[in-house]
């Protein structure tokens, strides 16, 4: 896979951490605490939760399409050219019909 596949990998970390932070300014008793208790206060501007709220949804917005880019750009061409010994492995899970059994 080469570059693509650190590439998605590496935005889905970042994704992961800002699918956390995301939740931060909703929380006002943790955002209190972390003003006042912690030297983070100096640093991260806490009492603007809106337009961080809007910063970490457009880091998510761009990690989203980093991530689809770098998945779309590496496997669709492999697999639209892949002969029919290399997809082998694969048509065990396309085009089966599952009955359930209750």
């Amino acid at each position: 896979m080469g570059s693509c596949l650190c590439v998605a990998k590496g935005v889905a970390e970042i994704l992961k951490l800002n699918m956390a932070l995301i939740l931060l300014p909703v929380c006002r008793n943790t955002i209190a605490w972390l003003r006042n208790k912690t030297r983070l206060g100096a640093i991260i501007p806490f009492d603007d939760n809106l337009n961080f709220h809007k910063v970490i949804a457009t880091g998510i917005i761009v990690g989203v399409g980093l991530h689809a880019g770098s998945h779309l750009t590496c496997e669709f061409p492999r697999v639209l050219h892949a002969t029919a010994e290399e997809s082998a492995a694969m048509k065990v899970y396309f085009n089966v019909v599952r009955v359930p059994s209750y």
